[in-house]
């Protein structure tokens, strides 16, 4: 989700990363995405406020297009559109009743 100030439209370039259903934020910030490679390099990111030392820190960040295009990793991901992912959510559906939500579909991808 992105990061923001009090003001409704004040979000900048941060984000933070949602690790667990957080209710207090609902209504207040929209998620979107989801990570397809490195999920144990989240998990292990340090938690709280403040977060207690030695603080994790980014020795290289890079954007995808600003990566030569024969250098980007190659990213696979299941069509949302197929038959298979439709008969997931249905069964997600069928399984969860009203506790159904999207993010309890795992869409399968790989990463070269």
């Amino acid at each position: 989700a992105m990061a923001r100030g009090e003001g409704v439209d004040s979000a900048n370039s941060q984000f933070f990363l949602m690790r667990q259903a957080y209710p207090s934020l609902e209504k207040r910030y929209t998620g979107w995405g989801r990570v397809v490679s490195g999920l144990d390099v989240v998990r292990a990111i340090k938690v709280g406020e403040p977060v207690a030392a030695p603080q994790d820190k980014m020795d290289k960040v890079r954007i995808l297009s600003d990566i030569p295009a024969a250098e980007r990793p190659k990213v696979r991901v299941i069509d949302p559109k197929s038959a298979w992912f439709r008969a997931e959510i249905e069964s997600a559906r069928a399984r969860m009743g009203a506790d159904f939500s999207a993010c309890a579909i795992r869409i399968p991808s790989e990463v070269k």
